[in-house]
C-alpha cells in the first residue's frame, strides 16, 4: 500500500523531534494548516498551487527530498481527477434515466401499424357514388357545337380589332402643334408669349435682323430687342433660341463657351472661353447718332 503524504510528513517530523509549532513559526504557515496537511484534508486547505508552497516549505525546514513529496502530492491529484470522472459520468446517466427496450418500441411500431390500416379500412369502406363519373363526360355532338361560336367569337374579336386600324390613316395632315414640335428648338417656358411671336414676324419682313443661339453648356443670356424691355433666359445644353428685330440686339452672355451665335444666318464663331461674360451688340454698328446714344445707355447699365 502507496503511503500517503500526510502520514509520510508526520512520521519524518516526529522521527526528528520537531513540532509542528516550530514549522509554522519558521515558514509563516498556520499551524492548523499544517495539521490539515499531515491528516491528508486536502478540503481544507487552497488551492492546489498553494499546498505545493506547503509541501516546499515544510521539507525544507526539516531537509526531507521535495521532489519525493512533490510526486506523492501529484499521485494523489491525478487519483482524485479520475475520481471526479467517474462520479461525473455515473451522474449523466442516472440522470438520463433507463431507456426503453427493444420489446417496447417493438410493440410501439406494431400498434402504430395497427391504428393506421384501420383507418385506411374506414376511409375505403365508405359509400359509392349513385352516379357513374363517365355521365358527367360531354359527348362529342353537345361539344361540337359548343366549339363553333367560340370561333365565332374570335372571328368577330379580329374583326373588332382591325377597325381601329383605320382612324390613324385618315390623320395625314399633321397639326399645328407637331409642326413646331418638329423644329429643333428650346423649351415652350423659354418662348416668348404669343403677343412676342406674331409680331416678331411683322418687323422681321420689313428688313429686320434675325438672331439664332444654340447652347452647348448651360447659359445665362440678357437680350436687349430694339427699343423694348430686356428678355432673360436660362439655357441647358442642346436648347436654342430664335429672335427678330428690326434695329438690332444687345446681348449679355455669361458663359461666352457655352454658346454658339447665328446672325442673319450667318454664325459669329467662338465668342469667348468658359465661364467668360460677353456684351456684344448686332449688328456691330448701327448708323445715326441717336442709335450711338442708344449704344452707349444701354452698356452703361450694364457694366
Amino acid at each position: 500500500m502507496i503511503e500517503a503524504l500526510g502520514e509520510y510528513l508526520k512520521r519524518e517530523r516526529e522521527l526528528r523531534g520537531v513540532s509542528l509549532e516550530e514549522i509554522a513559526e519558521a515558514s509563516k504557515i498556520s499551524a492548523r494548516l499544517l495539521e490539515s496537511l499531515e491528516a491528508d484534508d486536502y478540503d481544507s486547505l487552497p488551492a492546489p498551487i498553494f499546498v505545493k508552497g506547503f509541501i516546499r516549505s515544510y521539507c525544507r525546514h526539516l531537509g526531507l527530498d521535495e521532489t519525493e513529496a512533490m510526486l506523492m502530492y501529484e499521485d494523489y491529484l491525478s487519483r482524485l481527477s479520475a475520481h471526479e470522472e467517474r462520479k461525473s459520468a455515473s451522474a449523466g446517466k442516472a440522470a438520463e434515466g433507463p431507456r426503453p427496450g427493444r420489446p417496447a418500441l417493438i410493440a410501439v411500431l406494431a400498434a402504430a401499424a395497427v391504428a393506421a390500416l384501420l383507418l385506411i379500412y374506414l376511409l375505403g369502406s365508405g359509400p359509392e357514388p349513385t352516379e357513374p363519373v363517365t355521365a358527367e363526360r360531354p359527348s362529342p355532338e353537345s361539344a361540337r357545337p359548343a366549339a363553333e361560336p367560340a370561333e365565332e367569337e374570335e372571328v368577330g374579336v379580329a374583326g373588332e380589332a382591325v377597325e381601329p386600324q383605320a382612324p390613324p390613316q385618315e390623320e395625314t395632315e399633321p397639326p399645328a402643334a407637331e409642326e413646331a414640335a418638329a423644329e429643333p428648338g428650346g423649351l415652350e417656358a423659354e418662348a416668348p408669349p404669343p403677343e412676342a411671336r406674331s409680331a416678331a414676324p411683322e418687323a422681321g419682313t420689313d428688313g429686320g435682323h434675325t438672331l439664332v443661339v444654340n447652347a452647348s453648356g448651360p447659359v445665362w443670356l440678357k437680350i436687349f430687342i430694339d427699343d423694348g424691355e430686356p428678355f432673360e433666359a436660362l439655357l441647358r445644353p442642346g436648347e436654342r433660341i430664335v429672335r427678330k428685330a428690326s434695329k438690332g440686339f444687345y446681348l449679355v452672355i455669361g458663359n461666352a463657351g457655352g454658346v454658339e451665335l447665328s446672325f442673319d444666318g450667318e454664325p459669329l464663331g467662338p465668342l469667348g472661353k468658359e465661364g467668360q461674360v460677353v456684351r456684344l451688340r448686332l449688328p456691330a454698328e448701327t448708323p445715326g447718332e441717336d442709335a450711338g446714344n442708344d449704344s452707349q445707355r444701354r452698356e452703361d447699365s450694364h457694366p
